[in-house]
C-alpha cells in the first residue's frame, strides 16, 4: 500500500520495524529476552547455539538486512538538512526492503510453528 501510493521512505521504515519485530519474535521463541533497542543481530549472533541450521546458514542475510534497514530507518523517518526522504528514496530501494522482509517472513515463520 504504501509502495503505491509512493510513499517509499515509510515504506522503508515499515520494514525496518517489521525486521525488527521479527527477530525479536525469534529470540523469544528461543527463550531470549530481546533487547531494548532496534537492531539485535548481535543477540541473534550470541546465541546462535539455540537457533536453527536453518536460521544459523542464513545469518550473514539476516544481519545484514537487519544492519542495513537500521542505518535507513532514521532517515527514512525524519530526513535531514541535506537529505528529504520524499526525494531520496526510490520505488526499486523500497521494493527491495519489502521484498526482504517478505524472505524473513518466511523464513521465521517456518522456524517458530
Amino acid at each position: 500500500m504504501l509502495i503505491d501510493s509512493g510513499n517509499y521512505p515509510d515504506a522503508i521504515r515499515e520494514s525496518q520495524e517489521t525486521v525488527e519485530l521479527l527477530l525479536k519474535a525469534l529470540l523469544r521463541a528461543c527463550h531470549i529476552d530481546p533487547p531494548h533497542w532496534h537492531e539485535v543481530s548481535s543477540v541473534l549472533e550470541e546465541n546462535q547455539e539455540k537457533l536453527s541450521k536453518k536460521i544459523v546458514h542464513n545469518f550473514p542475510k539476516i544481519a545484514k538486512l537487519s544492519k542495513d534497514l537500521r542505518k535507513e530507518r532514521e532517515l527514512a523517518f525524519y530526513g535531514d538538512e541535506d537529505f528529504i526522504p520524499s526525494l531520496e528514496y526510490s520505488k526499486d530501494m523500497a521494493e527491495h526492503f519489502v521484498s526482504e522482509v517478505q524472505w524473513l517472513f518466511k523464513l521465521i515463520e517456518a522456524e517458530v510453528q
